[in-house]
């Protein structure tokens, strides 16, 4: 490819996993120390009868976020590939 069609590709690749990075990043932080707080407690025994409730809403209301940063990031980084 090459002229304009090639850098808008290569524009489209960047912004795509750029976006991508700004979703993925700070949802996967923040349902990895949830979710893996929960599941820490739940493994050594301090569970008090919560636990399985915030292990399964960590991953039901951060999940979705992760799963689209990555595509994005995923649909991003084959922008710049196939350009």
């Amino acid at each position: 490819m090459a002229g304009p069609g090639r850098s808008r590709a290569i524009f489209h690749g960047v912004a795509l996993t750029a976006i991508g990075l700004l979703i993925f990043v700070p949802s996967g932080l923040c349902t990895a120390t949830l979710g893996g707080s929960a599941a820490w407690n739940l493994i050594a025994g301090t569970d008090d009868g919560g636990m399985p409730a915030i292990l399964i809403m960590a991953l039901v209301f951060g999940g979705p976020f992760v799963v689209v940063g990555a595509l994005f990031i995923r649909a991003g980084i084959r922008a710049l590939r196939d350009e």
